[in-house]
């Protein structure tokens, strides 16, 4: 993820990058990223991480476990189905293929 900043800004100091996931099965919840600007108060990983966990569930509304990984800020750059592999603790991206729905197949046909 390029961030940019707009013009008479500084450059950002920090940038972090999070995946939320589900502590069963890895499955990312939720991507979060956190832009530090000069002047900024700096935060831990740990209230970073909490933060990121808050807004996860307020968003999808998700109860199970949840967890953090952090990671580099570009990581989320290919699209796909993330998730994070439990016992290396790495994000692993899948090719996501679209679903063919009822409504899909008939505009396709329909086309013809």
């Amino acid at each position: 993820m390029e961030i940019t900043s707009s013009p008479g800004m500084s450059e950002p100091e920090e940038i972090h990058t999070m995946a939320v996931y589900d502590r069963k099965t890895g499955n990312v919840v939720h991507q979060h990223h956190v832009v530090r600007f000069k002047g900024a108060p700096k935060r831990s990983k740990k209230e970073l991480a909490e933060h990121a966990i808050a807004l996860a569930r307020s968003q999808t509304g998700f109860e199970g476990s949840l967890a953090v990984l952090h990671t580099v800020d570009d990581a989320f750059d290919q699209p796909g189905r993330h998730s994070v592999d439990l016992k290396t603790k790495q994000l692993r991206t899948e090719a996501h293929m679209p679903t063919l729905t009822l409504e899909s197949s008939q505009r396709t046909r329909d086309a013809r």
